[in-house]
């Protein structure tokens, strides 16, 4: 910017009254620098805003970066669906074939030996 001052607006003064001056300046500057200020504003009002919603869904000032304890300490994992996923997945251990066959086994094996033993599978 100091360049373009010194080599193209800096000779025109002695031409240019102080307002014709100062009238050519604010155009130069505005055209200088209309590509950078379009690049913030735009990066501004999409990068920066989703980061912003983010902050403000989990309860976090704006530009605050949260760790995952307040992540946790404000989620609902009930509302959301997630309590009941999990349930989804966790195996059902009394329900397992391998769990009931090797019981199972165990029982006959001690039928045949002839005391009945009930115990936990230790698993392999």
């Amino acid at each position: 910017m100091n360049l373009l001052k010194y080599f193209v607006l800096i000779p025109l003064r002695p031409f240019l009254n102080h307002r014709q001056y100062q009238n050519l300046h604010r155009l130069v500057m505005r055209i200088v620098f209309a590509p950078s200020l379009v690049l913030i504003a735009s990066y501004e009002s999409h990068v920066r805003a989703r980061e912003i919603e983010k902050c403000r869904r989990t309860g976090l000032s704006d530009g605050e970066v949260g760790s995952g304890w307040d992540i946790e300490m404000q989620y609902d994992v009930i509302a959301s669906g997630w309590a009941d996923k999990v349930k989804e997945t966790i195996p059902n251990v009394e329900e397992d074939e391998m769990f009931l066959l090797r019981k199972l086994e165990r029982d006959i094996k001690a039928h045949h030996e002839g005391s009945v033993h009930y115990s936990t599978p230790a698993f392999e």
